[in-house]
């Protein structure tokens, strides 16, 4: 039966493309991609593929990337329009590195192949696991690791968290990235936490010493009057 299905739902996607109605067609795909039985066969996995792609390709890029957007989490997407998906612009590939329903290694693989942009989009998947944020961290790249940290979601391992309190030592969008983190280990909270009261004090102290003149009291005695 969903041989079947997939095969009229394909019989119908073919007028609408005949009949130029390009956002009908996407829509057949979407309830396709989503049925809770039907699964493409693999005899027409590559022709629904190419399909999908010609007719995404008749829309504009916006409408692409919202399309996509609607379909990325359907269970039967087949894989190699998938990969053919995350070479498109980046406004539509993004939302697959987002949200497909990729395994650890594959999101492993992804950050070896790509680039800091893709490395990017991984970072701020929902509910990366350890071994995904282990080769993130492992990328040295400090706009990924402060993504990664931003993500709440990411679960982190402790000698992470060492490396990322490192960081944050000296660098305050880290700091500030991992002060929102509830996971963030009481011994390392407290770490940061002593930083910033020293470098409080510094700041104060500058204040003071900038402030002195001959004669005069610093300004934080002497108040604004």
């Amino acid at each position: 039966m969903s041989d079947e299905y997939v095969k009229s739902s394909f019989v119908e996607i073919l007028k609408e493309i005949e009949g130029e109605r390009y956002r009908e067609a996407i829509g057949i795909f979407a309830m396709v991609f989503s049925h809770p039985t039907a699964k493409v066969p693999d005899a027409l996995i590559d022709d629904v593929s190419n399909l999908f792609m010609f007719v995404l390709g008749k829309l504009p890029i916006l409408e692409r990337a919202v399309c996509v957007k609607s379909i990325v989490k359907a269970h039967n997407l087949p894989k190699p329009l998938i990969d053919r998906l995350l070479r498109e612009h980046v406004a539509v590939s993004s939302h697959v590195v987002l949200s497909a329903p990729f395994t650890d290694n594959q999101l492993v693989e992804m950050i070896d192949r790509g680039d800091v942009a893709r490395q990017l989009q991984i970072a701020r998947r929902v509910g990366l696991q350890e071994p995904v944020t282990d080769k993130l961290l492992g990328t040295g790249e400090s706009s990924v690791l402060i993504e990664l940290a931003r993500n709440l979601t990411a679960k982190l391992t402790r000698r992470s968290f060492d490396l990322l309190t490192g960081i944050a030592l000296a660098d305050p969008t880290m700091d500030k990235a991992l002060a929102q983190r509830e996971d963030l280990p009481e011994e390392l909270a407290a770490k940061l936490s002593k930083r910033l009261h020293t470098d409080t004090e510094l700041r104060l102290s500058k204040i003071i010493k900038s402030d002195l003149e001959p004669k005069r009291a610093p300004f934080v005695l002497r108040g604004p009057n």
